[in-house]
């Protein structure tokens, strides 16, 4: 054997190794062609999970608050409080509050138009978030100076109904019927002096208590008036009706040749009977002529009446 062909026989080995080589670089590149789309294809799937986790976030951040707090803190208002800032306070957190609408989160989105949706929404969510707890510090601030003003009120009324149930109790003395009233009253008002504490209801209840010990002093007083007016009518005699008498009239005198009333009525103005005037006095007859013949019964025919005589030409009067 020649050298050449040693030669070549050492060579072989090589060509061997070569295709186990190549086949083992396509391999490792199709593995890596698959995993970088799987790192890609992981990326996108956690980019949708984000965003949709995202849009839930901010579904639940913009539902409505349902405590109890809140639902007393929106009936109350401004003169219901001590502090009326506490009221504008709760109203400008309620109206700082905007709704926004969730991304969509499809999964042909891109991952980072993906990613860029979840973010905002995070972030909106989480404002959100934050100004319910604003609206949730706003709402436990009213209520608390609602309150304090209820507290307030309901110690200023106790001292005022004490003033007056002491006022009260002094006033009755001697002028109740039944005395048991002073007594619940002034147990009421030593009672209302020992309350204490920070609960209005306690303050309103012995102020309660005053109230009606007072209304049951004022009913007695009143049933001892009543019983003591109808006990003076019965004592006071009967009154004695006296009649006025009747007026009298004179009757008219007749006298001489004429007639002249003894009385003439006058009206009084003020509704009675007054004094008769006295009747003029008849004119005299003319005397006769001297040396005349004519018979005196002609004369006095011929005569007419003088005065409020009221006579007729045959010598007859009547009266009136």
């Amino acid at each position: 054997m020649g050298e050449g062909q040693q030669t070549e026989n050492v060579k072989r080995p090589g060509k061997r190794w070569a295709i186990p080589v190549a086949a083992l670089v396509v391999v490792v590149l199709c593995a890596g062609g698959w995993g970088i789309h799987r790192l890609k294809t992981s990326r996108h799937e956690d980019a949708v999970a984000a965003c949709q986790n995202a849009a839930g976030r901010l579904t639940r951040a913009d539902k409505p608050i349902g405590s109890k707090q809140l639902t007393e803190a929106r009936g109350v208002q401004a003169g219901q409080v001590a502090d009326a800032k506490t009221v504008t306070g709760y109203q400008r957190a309620v109206k700082a509050v905007a709704t926004v609408k969730p991304a969509s989160c499809d999964a042909s989105l891109g991952t980072s138009d993906l990613r860029s949706a979840a973010d905002r929404m995070d972030a909106a969510a989480a404002k959100r978030e934050d100004q319910d707890k604003s609206i949730e510090r706003a709402a436990k601030a009213v209520l608390a100076s609602r309150d304090a003003k209820t507290l307030a009120d309901a110690k200023s009324d106790l001292n005022g109904r004490r003033d007056e149930a002491a006022k009260l109790l002094g006033d009755s003395d001697g002028k109740v019927a039944d005395n048991a009233t002073r007594d619940a009253l002034s147990k009421a008002i030593d009672q209302a002096g020992g309350v204490k504490g920070d609960k209005a209801k306690d303050y309103q209840d012995a102020a309660n208590a005053l109230r009606s010990a007072m209304d049951q002093i004022n009913a007695s007083m009143q049933a001892k008036a009543e019983a003591d007016a109808q006990a003076a009518g019965q004592a006071a005699p009967a009154p004695v009706v006296q009649q006025a008498a009747p007026v009298q009239r004179s009757a008219p005198s007749y006298g001489g040749d004429g007639y002249a009333p003894s009385y003439r009525p006058s009206v009084n103005r003020g509704g009675g009977w007054s004094a008769p005037a006295p009747a003029p006095a008849p004119a005299p007859a003319p005397a006769a002529p001297q040396g005349g013949g004519s018979n005196w019964r002609e004369r006095l025919n011929s005569q007419k009446p003088i005065g409020n005589h009221g006579c007729n030409p045959d010598g007859s009067c009547g009266i009136g």
